[in-house]
């Protein structure tokens, strides 16, 4: 049995989770493209290459934060081989017609309970969303490790660098924007991290690649999309039509 370990101590399992909470902040919700559905139930699952990892990724909730009515992404990862080891983190989000907000984010790492609350929310998207699309986002988190208040402000960039069709094991997507970024924070917790995504139009996560190089790929899911779109390659040929899809 092959068992991959995310992270070694205290320190790179904070890290990982900011990796996560800050990168995907930034590429959530896009309430006017719909590049990630946002209806509750919404469910995603994608698999490691090495077939040694799981990724699901859910829309929950509603949750109440303050006066807030916020929807909530749980993102967990877990060994194929123990599926109940699963323990997703949480980002409280809330999509307007200007831009996707972030409220929260929590996540339980090793035994080590991390928090980053936003306020004011923080924007994490622009507004449309498409090719050479770039931003920066700049977050503070806080986690009690030994009884020791530890911060870290971490800067992550991204920005949406290619549109590919993407064949997965759920089958073949087009028109997905391919978005890179880059996790970076300061002395004295100096770290710098790539990882990258592909969002297909009006369904969402097919494909991911994670900081220490691992690809995870969509090998099922459970969505429901209102309306029909009709996406149009280069080359003139029409693309996959996404209409009300429901799996299972």
């Amino acid at each position: 049995m092959k068992i991959r370990l995310l992270a070694t101590d205290y320190r790179s399992c904070f890290i990982y989770f900011l990796s996560i909470a800050l990168v995907y902040g930034a590429v959530s919700l896009c309430h006017a493209q719909n590049y990630y559905p946002d209806e509750f139930g919404n469910t995603w699952i994608l698999r490691s290459t090495d077939g040694i990892e799981e990724r699901v990724v859910t829309i929950e909730g509603p949750e109440t934060i303050g006066t807030e009515s916020l929807k909530v992404i749980s993102d967990g990862t877990y060994p194929v081989s123990d599926p109940a080891s699963n323990n997703p983190n949480k980002f409280f989000i809330k999509a307007t017609q200007d831009e996707v907000q972030i409220f929260r984010a929590t996540a339980t790492v090793q035994r080590l309970d991390t928090t980053i609350d936003y306020s004011p929310p923080e924007t994490f998207l622009p507004i449309p969303l498409e090719l050479d699309s770039e931003w920066t986002v700049i977050g503070e988190a806080k986690a009690l490790v030994f009884g020791i208040e530890i911060k870290i402000e971490v800067t992550t960039t991204a920005k949406v660098v290619a549109i590919e069709s993407v064949a997965v094991p759920a089958g073949t997507f087009h028109d997905c924007l391919k978005i890179e970024q880059h996790l970076s924070a300061p002395p004295p917790f100096s770290f710098s991290q790539q990882s990258a995504m592909w969002l297909a139009p009006d369904f969402g996560l097919v494909k991911s690649l994670s900081s220490n190089d691992v690809t995870f790929e969509l090998i099922d899911y459970d969505v429901t999309i209102g309306g029909i779109v009709v996406a149009v390659e280069p080359k003139g040929k029409l693309a996959t039509t996404w209409g009300t899809l429901k799996t299972r």
